[in-house]
């Protein structure tokens, strides 16, 4: 076991945050597999960051293509101790967001994007950024594992 792979063992939590406009190259695979698969690891969190741009881009792109991609490739990351995919953790721990917008929400700003050289400017909405329902998440955890949330 590296270093490395002790320390993403017994840190208290691990987010690994992905750009879902380019999603899991062969670099990131490479050291998911290497640190994550079977390694029965509950303290680390996947953030696929940007869906905004996957949904103005090609709507439904997300549900259609991007979330079973993800999740076959991420499915060596969440298995029980018999090895079998829990697809229960996988759901506590892959969260889509949309961080442009939450931020542009919590701070007043508008929400601009631009889609084949127009600039666009949308109504951003915290709710369905992704956002509370990972926060909501962490803190869970962090109760789980006697944290006290702020």
């Amino acid at each position: 076991m590296t270093a490395e792979s002790k320390y993403l063992c017994s840190a208290d939590a691990v987010m690994f945050c992905l750009n879902a406009t380019s999603l899991l190259g062969g670099n990131e695979l490479t050291y998911i597999h290497n640190n994550f698969d079977g390694k029965h690891l509950r303290n680390v969190f996947f953030v696929i960051n940007r869906i905004n741009l996957i949904n103005q881009i090609n709507p439904g792109e997300l549900e259609t293509n991007v979330m079973p991609y993800v999740e076959s490739k991420l499915k060596g990351v969440f298995t029980d101790h018999n090895g079998k995919f829990d697809r229960e953790l996988y759901n506590k721990r892959v969260f889509y967001v949309d961080a442009l917008s939450a931020f542009c929400a919590k701070t007043g700003k508008p929400l601009k994007v631009l889609i084949a050289r127009r600039e666009y400017e949308l109504e951003p909405d915290y709710e369905s950024s992704g956002i509370p329902s990972l926060k909501q998440e962490i803190n869970e955890y962090a109760k789980e594992c006697n944290y006290h949330s702020r």
